[in-house]
């Protein structure tokens, strides 16, 4: 008749026929091994049949035998009660000991640590990366999709800007009047005094007309060079913005695929589920692989211009910038992707908090930086340095030996008509991509399998070292913050204000040189006017960003909402736009100290800075029971 069995790794119950007695089956759940009792009892001694006869027969119970009753076949964990199997002296629910009912050394040093004993990391790591890998190809497949297509996509959209800023600045070249515009690559001169008639004489230059009320006082205006001009049209720009929408994906992918494989692994799962192949959320994530290294190396940032200012050595320069860009990737990655998996991720941005964590675990820490610089990262930085010195050789090579062959077998392309839209559009462009896309599925097909394999290591790195990273998940609602969030926040609202005052450098000029033209400006004027208007138009624009979002519902800048605080009044109430205002004001004194009314806050017993004990406010975390 059907045996019922119970699998003791996933407690499905299975059935099974008489005939298995005595072996093994697998589980259709877990395919775990489930060993079958043979079913057959012991005979009991002779004289228990004598104990039973004699027992009376009004005792309804006398002649059960309790002992009997218990399965000798299975063993129990004791503590637990779960079944085991027969060969395991260790319970794989509690960790408690079979034979002894305690609990067994490795289970008390995990209950310990909470997490599993650090010397088991190195044992374990290969084997569970390599088996987690195999079982997620599926992934590694949509990886090398999607880094084939956002590579092709750039690549495409730096060809085709090429293309165009070649053609453009040709025709800028050409259009100049040859009398009254003398064009260099630096610059295009405009001088009218050259003309025949200098007080009616007109230049053109790009189809444009320019006579004496179109340029300065002198008679001349400066331009921007053909390059440069070509660079700075809409076209240009739409082709950069598309380069940089697919650097964004590209990194955005592999900063949102590790983020999940840690996270899976510090949860103990072995497969990927619920992971959206979003553009637009990779993109978000995309200037967290960008930015991250530069927010948290901010304190190193300017030592690549400070090399500029002393030496003028651009090469020192670029290297320089690549170290400094680069060491956080490669030390304290792991760390900061822990973090990132977590419900606060501040300390994944701030430079101590990671330091700490990696000097606690400085060698494992070790131990994978040099797995990721031997798997992951060696390859393409290979690449990007024979790219860039040999960047003239690989066009040339790919021009001459792929694209005119191939061109000239088709359409009998002759490279002088390369710069014609139609030629470019139907065949240059399209054969680029389709090679470009052919080679990348190929060569990211093979990088894919060692990134995966990091990421579920720093996953595994993440597991067994969870105590030593100071991970934060829940923070006391209302409780003060401290310097390093709050840092943070600021960081974040810098980068946001610093593209506004980067709109209002370029268009601040725009609006001087026309009021120059109107009233007659000197150079020296419209220099100082733009300037001025630039400060007087960032300060403006600071202290309406600061107090319009500080005020009311939002109660924080953006940079305070993506890190969770909140900015109150001492009585726990919102603040109002007239408070807010006054903040604002007040942190211009903050700025004035030389920001070391700022730094009070890491010192004061309420974590108040200047600006927060003028205005009566504090800055407090938002805590897990309200929404954004």
């Amino acid at each position: 008749m059907p045996i019922k069995v119970r699998c003791k790794h996933c407690e499905t119950v299975l059935i099974v026929s008489d005939e298995a007695r005595g072996r093994a089956v697998k589980c259709r759940e877990c395919g775990g091994r489930v060993p079958i009792g043979t079913g057959q009892r012991k005979s009991r001694p002779q004289k228990r049949k004598s104990q039973r006869s004699s027992v009376s027969p009004d005792n309804l119970f006398g002649g059960l035998d309790l002992n009997a009753a218990e399965d000798r076949q299975q063993k129990i964990c004791p503590s637990c009660t779960r079944l085991v199997s027969g060969e395991d002296t260790v319970c794989s629910n509690c960790g408690v000991d079979i034979e002894t009912g305690v609990l067994s050394e490795r289970e008390r040093l995990r209950r310990l640590r909470n997490a599993p004993p650090t010397e088991e990391f190195y044992g374990d790591v290969w084997g569970n990366a390599w088996k987690f890998t195999w079982e997620n190809q599926n992934w590694i497949l949509i990886t090398a999709l999607i880094w084939a297509t956002t590579a092709t996509l750039a690549l495409c959209s730096l060809f085709t800007l090429r293309w165009y800023v070649d053609g453009r600045a040709e025709e800028l070249r050409e259009s100049g009047s040859p009398t009254t515009v003398d064009i260099t690559e630096e610059r295009v001169l405009i001088d009218l005094n050259l003309s025949p008639d200098p007080e009616k004489g007109f230049a053109i230059y790009d189809g444009t007309r320019y006579t004496r009320s179109s340029v300065r006082s002198d008679g001349t205006l400066t331009l921007p060079g053909p390059v440069l001009g070509a660079l700075l049209s809409p076209p240009s720009v739409f082709w950069c913005l598309i380069f940089l929408v697919s650097v964004l994906g590209f990194g955005g992918w592999a900063w949102t695929l590790a983020v999940k494989i840690v996270d899976t692994t510090m949860r103990r799962g072995d497969k990927i589920k619920r992971l959206h192949t979003d553009l637009f959320a990779s993109m978000a994530m995309g200037f967290r692989s960008i930015f991250w290294p530069i927010v948290l190396f901010w304190p190193f940032v300017g030592v690549p211009f400070l090399i500029q200012y002393l030496t003028g050595n651009l090469a020192a320069v670029a290297i320089t910038g690549a170290c400094i860009y680069l060491i956080p990737l490669l030390l304290f990655l792991p760390t900061a992707i822990v973090h990132m998996t977590q419900t606060y991720t501040y300390r994944a941005w701030l430079l101590n908090w990671v330091s700490v964590g990696f000097i606690k675990t400085i060698l494992p820490s070790l131990y994978v930086s040099v797995l990721m610089f031997v798997f992951v990262m060696i390859t393409p930085l290979t690449c990007c340095i024979l790219m860039v010195v040999l960047q003239n050789t690989v066009v040339d090579l790919y021009t001459y030996r792929v694209e005119v062959p191939i061109l000239f077998s088709l359409i009998q392309y002759d490279p002088e008509d390369g710069l014609g839209f139609s030629t470019f559009a139907f065949f240059r462009l399209p054969l680029l991509a389709g090679i470009a896309f052919t080679s990348s599925i190929i060569v990211f097909g093979i990088l894919a399998y060692p990134s995966v394999f990091m990421m579920r290591i720093y996953g595994v790195f993440g597991y067994y070292f969870r105590p030593d990273l100071s991970l934060i998940n829940e923070q006391v609602e209302l409780e003060p913050a401290g310097l390093g969030p709050r840092f943070l926040s600021f960081l974040i609202d810098t980068v946001l204000l610093a593209v506004m005052a980067g709109v209002s450098l370029v268009v601040s000029p725009l609006i001087i040189k026309l009021f120059g033209f109107a009233y007659n400006f000197s150079e020296f004027q419209v220099l100082l006017g733009s300037w001025l208007v630039v400060g007087i138009s960032t300060t403006i624009l600071w202290t309406i960003y600061f107090s319009t979002w500080e005020a009311g519902q939002n109660r924080g800048t953006l940079g305070k909402i993506a890190i969770g605080l909140v900015v109150l009044t001492n009585d726990d109430k919102p603040v109002k736009f007239r408070e807010a205002f006054i903040r604002t004001i007040c942190g211009v004194l903050t700025v004035l100290t030389l920001f070391g009314g700022f730094v009070m806050c890491a010192f004061h017993p309420g974590r108040r800075s200047l600006h927060d004990m003028i205005s009566k406010t504090k800055v407090v975390w938002r805590g897990e029971g309200e929404e954004a």
